[in-house]
């Protein structure tokens, strides 16, 4: 189980250069987690790219139905002080961690 920023999951729906290698990941490990307002983010990203004239409308409308039927899949943590205090906890762990880094197209990792 892997926490995936909304800019990790964007190249699930749009077709980027690190594509192939984020749907390896999700195959390697399907179960997604996302922030309660990641599908709000993803329809942010496709509307900044329709901005920027990248999509045609078709495949805007494609990318949109992809994040729909991602978010049907995934869990959502949703916010609440419990989520918030945990996270702070968990932040003080010696943990291994992975980052995906969508604007580099590399995934790297390290100890904390």
């Amino acid at each position: 189980m892997k926490f995936w920023d909304t800019s990790a999951l964007l190249p699930l729906c749009v077709k980027e250069p690190q594509t192939v290698k984020i749907q390896d990941l999700v195959q390697q490990d399907g179960d997604l987690v996302v922030c309660w307002g990641a599908l709000i983010e993803g329809y942010s990203a496709l509307a900044r790219l329709r901005r920027e004239q990248v999509p045609t409308s078709a495949e805007e409308l494609q990318s949109r139905q992809m994040f729909l039927r991602l978010s049907s899949q995934w869990t959502e943590v949703r916010p609440s002080n419990l989520v918030r205090d945990q996270a702070s906890r968990v932040l003080l762990l010696p943990v291994r961690w992975t980052v995906y880094e969508p604007m580099q197209g590399r995934v790297i990792g390290g100890s904390a």
